[in-house]
């Protein structure tokens, strides 16, 4: 809780300073936005510590995971971040196959802190669409014992 109380005064001075120097409403917002957008990578589960491999698109909030895991047990912030604006828009569609032998597999939606919502569970193919909005929101990947191969695509 500190730690979110010093980066909003950090934010709130930000702003005070590039407003009084003249600087434009769009302009503040703009710097708002990229300092909300690089705390959120921070919830990102580093790429060294995931059970598969990630590679982003455009930005965090879109790309394409693959893993072939046995037995695995793992949480995982997969895609997602913090913005008042996203240049892509906010509606985006989900691919996820799980092919599993053993084990479950769950793909959560997790929005501005509240209970992650389901999205898929189980094994076979997904594919559906979300509207985010402004504020955080993150795909969240949950594995317990699973056994088979994984793949997430957001676009």
């Amino acid at each position: 809780m500190k730690k979110r109380m010093q980066t909003l005064l950090l934010i709130v001075l930000s702003t005070m300073v590039m407003l009084s120097a003249g600087c434009t409403k769009n302009a503040a917002l703009g710097l708002y936005n990229s300092v909300l957008m690089n705390i959120g990578d921070k919830t990102l589960t580093d790429s060294s510590r995931l059970a598969g491999r990630r590679e982003f698109g455009s930005d965090t909030y879109v790309g394409t995971y693959s893993a072939d895991v046995e037995d695995a047990s793992f949480e995982e912030y997969l895609f997602g971040n913090t913005s008042i604006e996203r240049e892509g828009g906010y509606k985006l569609s989900i691919c996820a196959d799980f092919a599993l032998t053993a084990g479950s597999c769950t793909l959560l939606l997790e929005r501005d802190g509240t209970d992650p919502e389901v999205l898929f569970e189980g094994s076979g193919t997904f594919a559906g669409e979300v509207e985010l909005g402004p504020g955080s929101a993150y795909f969240l990947l949950r594995a317990d014992g699973a056994t088979g191969t994984i793949d997430v695509e957001i676009v």
